[in-house]
């Protein structure tokens, strides 16, 4: 990414960041979180990449969490990205009015899966080191040779 690409990538990271903590009320994407943004040469179509952490608000349940059963943690980010591709046009609007380009970037939703591999790697490194046992201290001689035995 050139420069520019960098500073606009930026710029919507921090707004929708913004529009998502502060303006945005269906309760649905509390705790959605923008991790990164990356613009295409042409600046037309920015990809957003999010995470849906905790809710903000105490005593709301996730009900994405719920209705999607035991974790099945693709439907729930199934249905944030429903959300957040129909909230779109809001974002864009809001986009149009704090960045000052020719055209505002389509907008495109990515759940970012990062957050959840390293915790998976994470969980597999801990369990195979509970698994290892201590290595044996025993040194077993399968051939028994002496150098300098010439007597």
């Amino acid at each position: 990414m050139n420069l520019r690409q960098k500073r606009i990538a930026r710029g919507v990271n921090q707004i929708l960041s913004r529009l998502l903590y502060e303006e945005i009320r269906d309760p649905e994407l509390a705790g959605v979180e923008i991790t990164s943004v990356h613009m295409t040469a042409d600046l037309q179509i920015a990809k957003v990449y999010w995470k849906k952490v905790l809710s903000p608000y105490p005593n709301h349940e996730n009900s994405l969490a719920s209705e999607a059963g035991d974790g099945d943690a693709l439907s729930v980010a199934e249905q944030v990205q429903n959300r957040l591709m129909r909230s779109s046009g809001f974002f864009r609007a809001q986009l149009s009015q704090h960045l000052q380009l020719r055209r505002t970037p389509q907008l495109r939703f990515y759940f970012d899966q990062s957050f959840e591999r390293g915790q998976r790697m994470e969980r597999l490194i801990s369990e195979a080191l509970a698994d290892k046992s201590p290595p044996s201290t025993s040194v077993t001689q399968s051939s028994e040779h002496v150098a300098g035995d010439g007597a």
